[in-house]
């Protein structure tokens, strides 16, 4: 292959560095630009939004102890006879809650916070593709990720997958960092 291939394929050329981070800010300011409305119906999940703002709403009326920190979807939940949601876990929702109790109630700022973790969880990716294979691999396997429409239509929802793909992250790095460090070497590239 000629030189100009060789670098493009193996990451050493830093112009093809530059345009990796700027088709990343790219498609965080194209998320971000997207999500700042008010409306919930943005995402392909606006039943899961709209569930979680019920149930963060109903925290922040009838208190997380009371309601035994597990969310109730019931927009005016019946505290006789309540009907609690365990089917997901509640972090999401106790966490939009905790937002919303300091004063932030804007949807746009609510999804901030998802955005975030979808930004820590490309870092975390690419933190564990550099465990297990050279730095090109590791930054094709980020490009790929950040434009593909599960990243950048599903990232700013409210609900549980940006959480979920960021703790899933970060325990595959964790699992993989402590466990290959004595019998794993990296590749040469």
């Amino acid at each position: 292959m000629g030189g100009l291939a060789t670098k493009v394929l193996t990451m050493k050329s830093p112009g093809l560095k530059k345009v990796f981070l700027l088709t990343v800010l790219l498609v965080f300011f194209l998320v971000i630009v997207q999500s700042w409305n008010d409306y919930v119906l943005y995402n392909p999940s606006y039943f899961t939004d709209l569930l979680t703002l019920m149930a963060s709403e109903n925290f922040v009326n009838h208190g997380f102890v009371k309601l035994l920190f597990l969310p109730v979807f019931d927009p005016q939940p019946d505290m006789e006879n309540i009907t609690f949601y365990t089917h997901y876990p509640p972090l999401p929702v106790i966490f939009n809650a905790l937002l919303m109790k300091i004063g932030i109630r804007s949807l746009p700022f609510l999804r901030l916070f998802p955005i975030l973790a979808g930004g820590l969880f490309l870092v975390f990716w690419i933190k564990l593709a550099r465990l297990i294979a050279d730095d090109t691999a590791a930054y094709f396997s980020g490009l790929y990720i950040v434009t593909s429409s599960l990243f950048t239509k599903w990232l700013p929802s409210l609900f549980c997958y940006s959480y979920d793909f960021l703790l899933v992250s970060i325990a595959l790095y964790a699992f993989m960092k402590g466990g290959l460090s004595d019998h794993f070497q990296r590749p040469k590239g």
